[in-house]
């Protein structure tokens, strides 16, 4: 061999955690006119291969790392969803194909690093649902047929996709059930045309967590009322939508229903629901009884996460994961919550209940589900997805390739493979003509079209960046979620030209002065913003009164790789003195918010020199307890009720009293807004709202908590969607003091 083009792992990993935007390119290698080049996410350093053939400007896929699979066309295909869009990959093998009339924010072939799935195919693979974006928080709902690239715009001014995906298929793919703005809507894929009037399509009052599917529809839960919508259901819904609520009442449960924090699970029998309230307590209910015994319960630890519950022959596991990857598995048969040991938080059962799968860093294991022992190891390399095609056939979607497993009782399990999912080198072979890379130990081979096949250590040609009509090369200001882009130029015109259009991906903010003069918030000795010349903002996140949502953004915090700032007041921490810690632990910059929740713009305090001194003091002392570090010299009051006095009293206790340049409005609760005259923002405004102010060195403050009086939604659970919004306008994220 030659010279092939080999990335370690310490360099990629170097790059993300340098870097807080999306995507980065390397390893050009050009051929004619054909042109090799490799590319890693800030999410998942793996790196991924393209080809692109420069006299026609194609590119396209030559790995697929596979962070969602689903099953098309019976079994046929897989639909592979990542940072970099979405594909289709025959199951039999085969290289990533583009999904005719796919668009997304990178001209079809990449997406920004995504909150959700991009796009949600129904069962029978004949439709894809996709949220196509108009603004940073809103979208057009399309209906894309497969076959065809028909689009058709079911609804507009949607939501954004963040933590679900706002739309659900039902199994027999005759219809879907959408949220839009606190209700619920269908839509009918095939046959006759649905209503236009999007009015006589609403369900009712929910948010897609309201939602459960049925073997013939869904459950549909709302407040305490569970009940159940099929298809003809629907129909009569369109003939008398203001005199008909859809569906049939089923019964009431002894639970009100948040749609914004809880979800539940119903077995396959209808005769068992799973509740989760906000992801803490956890509830076994019996639909078909009414026993007054006190229902079983998990409370889970506000660390752990709820992922999944399984539910087969009766059975139901819950699988619950920890912020640090630790799995927590609860199985409930006859009543009861038992332990289980599970190696990871991954899991999916088999479409005849009997086999379940358990995947993640470690590998993926099958499991026999009925007494939950293991049967064999399938890979102890990473896996990152699984799917079942079948009771004894499924696929593992693992960090270096995607493997198809036929397993029968008694027979040696066979494997092979449909597609690589990441590379560590590659190169043209010797004849210019085969495309060779590695994966894990192993190489492989192919012409660019056909699958690749593994082959021993290949002769490569020297690595080029230079044919007789192109030079390639890398222009390092980047663009969007681009840290850098490939750059052509063509000897034959002496032009020159990136390989992604302009047009193709987000415009990149560039660093400038500010226009907007003083604010009312910019008052001396008070840090309102940083350098207007930078690039750079800052997310302040302010804990009140409880910690609903903290462990959820510590989470996508850390899948980001972002340093936030935090503001804990005294109380706070003495009520919640593991979160205190938790924030600490996960290595995040925490500021004071004083020793108590106290307006210090109120007249009944004393607010002097001493009044601050004393306030910081204990709230160091609480955070000191309850961490056993010291806070950031760094503060606001709470509210952000300051003035130059309080500023002055607290500079001479070594604090900078900290700002902020706007306010997002998401503190206005749903009695606030109606208390004022005012129609509440839902977070999609609130992030549109950001976007439209957000300048360099701004400091963008978020709420956590619920709020008294509640609200439709909250903008820190849609903080992977705020996030891709800030990044791909290009400003780096850092905390408060970084600015």
């Amino acid at each position: 061999m030659k010279k092939a083009l080999f990335f370690p792992l310490a360099l990629l990993v170097f790059c993300a955690a340098e870097l807080d935007a999306g995507i980065r390119f390397f390893g050009l290698d050009l051929s004619g006119d054909r042109l090799l080049f490799a590319a890693a996410s800030s999410r998942d350093t793996r790196s991924q291969l393209f080809l692109a053939r420069l006299g026609s400007l194609s590119v396209s896929r030559l790995s697929a790392l596979p962070e969602r699979l689903e099953v098309l066309d019976g079994g046929k295909t897989l639909l592979v969803q990542n940072a970099y869009g979405v594909q289709s990959v025959p199951v039999s093998g085969g290289l990533p194909r583009a999904v005719p009339g796919f668009s997304s924010a990178f001209g079809g072939e990449f997406a920004a690093p995504g909150t959700s799935r991009a796009a949600v195919p129904s069962e029978d693979g004949k439709w894809l649902l996709f949220v196509d974006p108009v603004s940073h928080a809103r979208g057009d709902l399309v209906l894309l047929e497969r076959a065809t690239g028909e689009r058709r715009v079911v609804s507009r001014d949607m939501d954004r996709p963040g933590r679900f995906f706002p739309a659900v298929w039902s199994l027999d793919s005759r219809f879907f059930l959408y949220a839009k703005a606190g209700k619920l809507y269908f839509y009918t894929a095939g046959g006759n045309s649905p209503p236009s009037d999007e009015r006589r399509r609403l369900i009712g009052e929910g948010g897609i967590a309201s939602l459960c599917r049925t073997g013939g529809g869904f459950y549909y839960l709302k407040g305490s009322s569970l009940r159940t919508i099929r298809s003809a259901d629907l129909a009569a819904k369109f003939l008398y939508p203001r005199f008909l609520e859809a569906g049939e009442n089923m019964r009431s449960i002894p639970f009100e229903f948040d749609p914004v924090f809880d979800s539940y699970w119903i077995s396959g029998d209808g005769s068992s629901m799973i509740f989760s309230r906000a992801g803490r307590n956890v509830f076994y209910y019996p639909l078909d009884e009414t026993s007054e015994t006190p229902l079983p319960y998990i409370k889970l630890s506000p660390s752990f996460s709820l992922r999944t519950v399984l539910w087969g022959e009766g059975i139901a596991t819950i699988v619950a994961e920890e912020r640090d990857g630790n799995p927590l598995a609860y199985r409930i048969d006859g009543g009861a919550f038992t332990r289980l040991e599970i190696p990871a938080a991954a899991a999916a059962l088999s479409p005849d209940g009997k086999k379940a799968v358990v995947w993640g860093n470690e590998g993926a294991v099958l499991y026999d589900y009925q007494n939950w022992e293991p049967l064999q190891t399938l890979t102890e390399k990473p896996a990152l997805s699984c799917v079942w095609l079948g009771g004894n056939e499924l696929v593992v979607g693992g960090g270096e390739r995607i493997e198809r497993f036929v397993f029968e009782e008694g027979e040696e399990t066979q494997s092979a493979l449909v597609c690589l999912s990441s590379i560590s080198e590659y190169g043209f072979a010797e004849d210019g003509n085969g495309i060779a890379a590695r994966s894990g130990a192993f190489w492989f081979v192919t012409d660019g079209t056909a699958p690749w096949t593994e082959t021993d250590t290949p002769v490569l040609k020297e690595l080029s960046r230079s044919s007789s009509r192109y030079r390639v090369f890398l222009d390092e200001r980047g663009a969007g979620f681009f840290d850098n882009t490939p750059m052509v130029r063509s000897l034959d015109d002496a032009k020159t030209f990136p390989l992604f259009p302009p047009s193709a991906v987000a415009r990149k903010s560039l660093a400038r002065e500010s226009v907007r003069g003083t604010r009312p918030s910019e008052m001396e000795g008070v840090f309102a913003h940083g350098s207007r010349s930078s690039p750079r903002v800052a997310l302040s996140f302010d804990l009140y009164d409880d910690d609903t949502g903290l462990y959820y953004v510590l989470d996508v915090l850390a899948r980001y790789g972002i340093t936030g700032s935090f503001f804990l007041n005294g109380e706070f921490i003495r009520r919640h003195p593991g979160a205190a810690a938790a924030i600490a632990e996960a290595g995040h910059e925490t500021g004071s918010m004083f020793y108590a929740p106290v307006d210090l713009s109120d007249a009944r305090y004393g607010v002097d020199r001493d009044f601050i001194a004393r306030g910081l003091a204990r709230n160091e002392d609480e955070f000191h307890g309850a961490t056993g570090g010291e806070l950031a010299l760094i503060w606001h009051p709470p509210w952000y009720a300051v003035s130059p006095e309080i500023a002055v009293h607290a500079a001479r206790s070594g604090y900078k009293t900290v700002g902020r340049d706007m306010d997002t409005g998401d503190w206005i609760s749903r009695a606030e807004a109606r208390r004022i005259g005012m129609e509440e923002p839902s977070a999609a405004d609130i992030i549109d709202t950001i976007m439209d102010s957000i300048e360099n060195g701004s400091i963008v403050p978020i709420r956590l908590g619920i709020l008294p009086g509640g609200r439709g939604d909250y903008l820190f659970y849609r903080l992977e969607l705020l996030l891709d919004a800030v990044i791909r306008s290009g400003y780096e994220i850092v905390p408060v003091s970084r600015l």
